[in-house]
């Protein structure tokens, strides 16, 4: 009896220790004697997207079967086994016909310690397009064991160009973009030309897993970004830029995503009222802009703007808050009896930089 405990005990550790649930945990096969129809030199092609086939098929302990499939654009594929009569049947998504460490994208194994009762395990990754296999190879159990084998693909409608950092993608402003991290292409590189100094607005989203988006300098140094997961899949920022060149760079899990970048402006308050006060003073009373840093009042006696302008730039704190989401702010030492024209904007501050929204309507006050 106790034999019997022991010989079963070391069973289960042999197969824990063989059991596999990433790209990198396969032990080397050593006892593999030979090879079945299908093996690793003559693999059998399988379509992107194939059901179960109708009987078991037969692989013997110790031996290995492969298959060959080959995507025409980048898209997710997904690789079921459903087995009997083995304890240990490990199977990869590969780049080669190989269940080596080094060439396994993605891979886990499916075993039962009970005769004839099947189960089943799947494996998921994101592939450029390309050719692909499929390796199995019987280690633990009856003499002969039966599988069943089915693909999913799903296709992206797109095969990503090659890129790097010395050769990025030309990333435009305005533009929505939509690619793929890999299991063989696991980053990409984005180059954009900002023309002047601004507000952008970026937005990221992720499909199948955590894809991280930074946004960096000339210098490489980052400058804003984002990371998009399961959980967040989507993400929106807005960044203060100087005019230069920038590097989007993409890296993470193999997923599906896309993001954009467009030109953004500060919100724009406007002037609800002008009124004359005593000793040549105005009262400027607006409407506040959430997150504004603070403002600018331009006034003119010209309508126009083109001469006699004046500017006051002040800190949303230094304006006087009267209810209703309205703030006031006094400008004086004007001319008597003269009639201004009175414009504000909003500004927002990033690493000491000032960004402005456009200028409000204008209105015109008497100074008493």
């Amino acid at each position: 009896m106790k034999k019997v405990i022991v010989k079963k005990l070391l069973t289960m550790a042999t197969a824990l220790c063989l059991s596999v649930t990433s790209a990198y945990a396969f032990a080397p096969a050593a006892s593999i004697k030979a090879l079945a129809v299908g093996d690793y030199s003559n693999p059998t092609t399988i379509q992107p997207n194939s059901d179960y086939s109708s009987s078991w098929i037969d692989i013997k302990f110790s031996h290995a079967q492969c298959y060959k499939v080959t995507l025409p654009s980048d898209g997710r594929l997904s690789v079921t086994v459903m087995a009997k009569n083995t304890e240990n049947l490990p199977f990869a998504i590969s780049s080669s016909p190989s269940l080596s460490n080094l060439e396994v994208l993605k891979g886990t194994d499916v075993g039962n310690y009970t005769k004839d009762s099947p189960v089943s395990e799947t494996i998921s990754t994101v592939l450029s397009a390309g050719t692909y296999y499929i390796p199995l190879e019987h280690r633990l159990g009856q003499d002969t064991a039966q599988y069943k084998i089915k693909t999913v693909y799903e296709s992206f409608g797109f095969s990503d160009t090659a890129d790097s950092f010395d050769s990025p993608k030309t990333l435009a402003i305005g533009g929505t973009y939509t690619n793929a991290i890999t299991a063989t292409d696991k980053e990409d590189w984005y180059k954009v030309t900002v023309p002047e100094n601004g507000k952008y607005t970026f937005r990221y989203s992720t499909v199948h897993n955590t894809v991280q988006f930074k946004l960096k300098n000339i210098d490489l140094r980052e400058v804003c970004g984002k990371d998009c997961s399961l959980t967040t899949p989507s993400k929106t920022e807005d960044a203060f830029l100087e005019a230069g060149t920038y590097y989007l760079h993409v890296y993470g899990w193999p997923s599906k995503y896309s993001f954009s970048m467009t030109s953004s402006t500060t919100s724009q308050p406007s002037i609800s009222k002008a009124k004359a006060v005593r000793n040549r003073k105005v009262d400027i009373t607006f409407k506040n802009v959430q997150g504004a840093a603070g403002y600018q009042i331009r006034y003119s006696t010209d309508k126009n703007f083109n001469k006699n302008v004046k500017v006051k730039t002040f800190k949303a704190s230094k304006a006087r808050t009267v209810g209703g989401n309205k703030k006031v702010y006094t400008i004086s030492k004007l001319k008597k009896n003269k009639r201004y024209y009175v414009q504000i904007r909003s500004y927002e501050e990033k690493n000491n930089a000032k960004f402005y929204s456009g200028w409000s309507k204008a209105k015109k006050v008497k100074v008493k």
